[in-house]
C-alpha cells in the first residue's frame, strides 16, 4: 500500500486508509524492522532523516506516527511530496520513504556579457529570487526578461 500526501492538509485524508480493508494488511501494530529512503540521496544525513520521523524500527507501526512522521518531513521545507510504503516481512514490516526533493534558487549569473547591460541588471531581469522554491515551469518567463532586456539595450535575436 503506498500512502502519500499532496498538500500536507490532506494527510488526515490519506492515513485514514490504513485500515480500510481495500489498502489490503493494515500496518496498525507490526513491527517495522526496516526504514528505507527512496532516492537514497536525502537533503539530510540518513541518521537525521531517522531522528525526523516518529516511525522507528524495532517499534509497532501506528497511524500516528505515520502522520507525525510525514508531518515533520514536510516541516523542513525541504520536500515537494512525501509517501510511505510498506512491504510484509518476516515478522513485520519494511518501510519505504519515497520522497521529491524541493529545490531552491541559490544563484542567479549572467557571463560573458558585452555591456550595456550589465551582468547585474541581465540576472535581476531573470527575477529568479534567492532562496525561492525552483520551479522549473518559470525558466521559459525568465529567458524573455532576459531577451527583452537585451533587446531594450539593442541587441536583436
Amino acid at each position: 500500500p503506498r500512502y502519500g500526501v499532496r498538500p500536507a492538509p490532506l494527510i488526515l485524508l490519506m492515513l485514514a486508509c490504513l485500515s480500510c480493508p481495500a489498502a489490503g494488511a493494515t500496518w496498525e501494530g507490526k513491527v517495522v524492522r526496516a526504514i528505507e529512503f527512496q532516492p537514497p540521496e536525502q537533503p539530510y544525513p540518513r541518521e537525521r532523516m531517522l531522528e525526523l520521523l516518529t516511525l522507528k524500527q524495532g517499534e509497532p507501526a501506528t497511524e500516528t506516527a505515520v502522520r507525525a512522521s510525514i508531518s515533520a518531513l514536510y516541516a523542513t521545507g525541504r520536500f515537494e511530496d512525501i509517501s510511505i510504503l510498506a512491504d510484509e516481512v518476516p515478522d513485520g514490516l519494511r518501510l519505504i520513504v519515497r520522497t521529491d526533493i524541493a529545490y531552491f534558487i541559490g544563484q542567479v549569473s549572467v557571463t560573458a556579457v558585452a555591456e550595456p547591460p550589465s551582468t547585474a541588471s541581465l540576472e535581476a531581469a531573470a527575477k529568479l529570487r534567492l532562496g525561492e522554491r525552483f520551479d522549473e515551469a518559470g525558466i521559459p518567463d525568465a529567458v524573455e526578461n532576459i531577451k527583452a532586456s537585451l533587446r531594450a539595450n539593442g541587441y536583436y535575436d
